[in-house]
């Protein structure tokens, strides 16, 4: 028989039915929880100039950019989680922003660092305010204990 729960001073984890919790890949666990989860792996604030950037050139999209943020980071058993958010300056308010080509943004991971590409219009276009840069905290992943 199948032991589905595994709790230790340390880790708490229950396996799908059927399937042992002491030998379940990290797919088969509906609950993974030990002193490594969420852990902050890194955390910090790139400055807008930090970012290359990009200016829109045609006249639909005057006033935009494209940033693009490197995070590097230390080796990791698997790519961490991350969370990044631009952090504005006065009104950056979407409303004043140019409403076809709303801000976002795109993350890709490589095996040292993430990649963040930002669109937005930084307050060129309707007299709203600009962003200051990207603030981030990357996560550490579950890991097998």
């Amino acid at each position: 028989m199948a032991q589905i729960l595994d709790i230790r001073a340390d880790v708490l984890r229950i396996s799908r039915p059927g399937i042992d919790v002491r030998t379940a890949a990290e797919k088969d666990l509906l609950i993974s929880l030990g002193a490594r989860n969420a852990q902050i792996v890194q955390r910090g604030f790139l400055p807008m100039s930090a970012g290359a950037e990009t200016p829109g050139n045609l006249p639909a999209t005057m006033g935009l950019s494209t940033w693009v943020f490197i995070i590097g980071f230390p080796a990791q058993a698997s790519v961490p989680d991350l969370w990044v958010s631009p952090i504005g300056t006065g009104n950056v308010d979407a409303s004043r922003q140019n409403s076809a080509y709303p801000p976002t943004m795109r993350v890709t991971f490589a095996s040292d660092h993430a990649r963040v590409e930002f669109h937005g219009s930084n307050g060129r276009s309707g007299g709203s305010g600009s962003y200051a840069g990207m603030s981030y905290i990357l996560f550490r992943k579950r890991l097998a204990s």
